[in-house]
């Protein structure tokens, strides 16, 4: 790496979490480091896989609250994230909607039942606490 100044620096941010070359690049300028390392940097981390905006929306998508969003939340968000369209257009290709429509179906009747649960137990007098360790036993 020919950085070796800022070396120690683009560790730890890189350490931290997985990144998107947009929101890199903004924690870089927050970092201030100059505009022209910057590409330098960002480009030495897309040859070795750092950052790969494709990896990274791939595992967005996957990851388990997306599982119950639809389409068009998610390319928002993907936008958001600085991904490209054409990325997230090839991501959201291999997604079935549906699917993901009928776990967020099940999300929510799950979550129905348990404030069911919920009212009806402190109608009877129980405490939260105790509803909720019998919930995390149950």
């Amino acid at each position: 790496m020919q950085i070796t100044k800022n070396y120690p620096k683009i560790i730890k941010i890189i350490n931290r979490k997985r990144w998107t070359k947009d929101k890199f690049r903004k924690e870089l300028t927050k970092q201030k480091i100059p505009k022209d390392k910057q590409e330098l940097i960002i480009s030495e981390m897309e040859e070795y896989d750092i950052i790969n905006d494709k990896t990274w929306a791939i595992t967005y998508m996957e990851k388990g609250n997306s599982k119950i969003k639809g389409n068009k939340l998610i390319r928002q968000e993907l936008t958001n994230s600085g991904i490209n369209q054409t990325i997230v257009n090839t991501v959201l290709k291999s997604r079935n909607e549906d699917k993901a429509c009928i776990a967020a179906i099940n999300y929510i009747q799950k979550n129905k039942e348990t404030k069911k649960i919920y009212n009806y137990l402190v109608q009877k007098g129980f405490s939260y606490d105790i509803i909720q360790k019998n919930f995390d036993i149950y």
